[in-house]
């Protein structure tokens, strides 16, 4: 038996709770609830992600960065959606990290990255190809 599944058979039962939703397990307490559920999707939220950045900046004032923000305000069955595809806090990658470019930023500020790194980016692509030119060199001899 392997470690994984060794690990997957002593794992405790855990408890799902997903909107109303039932879990499976034997131990579970919940059970689905069609009026609650409808109830939870309809109640009105704003991102998370908002609160969690007003409270960061709170305690880094003074430093003079942009404040980005995001006005969402909506159902909590649209809440995933909209965290996954377009809260501009969302952090995101640098489209050129797989050159090498490390940076990740709040999704708003990513074109402002990828237009002052120009250069950057490019000098990037250039040593890749170049890399990937010796390597075809070598296997072509």
């Amino acid at each position: 038996m392997s470690k994984v599944e060794e690990k997957k058979m002593t794992k405790e039962p855990e408890l799902e709770v997903s909107l109303g939703r039932s879990c499976f397990s034997k131990e579970c307490l919940y059970f689905q609830n069609r009026s609650a559920q409808l109830h939870i999707e309809d109640v009105q939220v704003t991102c998370p992600l908002q609160f969690e950045h007003d409270s960061q900046i709170s305690n880094e004032e003074g430093e003079g960065s942009e404040k980005v923000t995001c006005d969402f305000k909506g159902q909590i069955k649209d809440l995933d959606s909209h965290l996954k595809n377009s809260c501009p806090l969302k952090f995101v990658d640098c489209w050129y990290k797989s050159f090498g470019c490390d940076y990740n930023c709040h999704k708003q500020k990513l074109q402002k990255h990828l237009i002052s790194k120009l250069k950057f980016h490019f000098d990037l692509i250039v040593t890749f190809l170049d890399s990937l030119k010796q390597t075809i060199q070598l296997y072509q001899v």
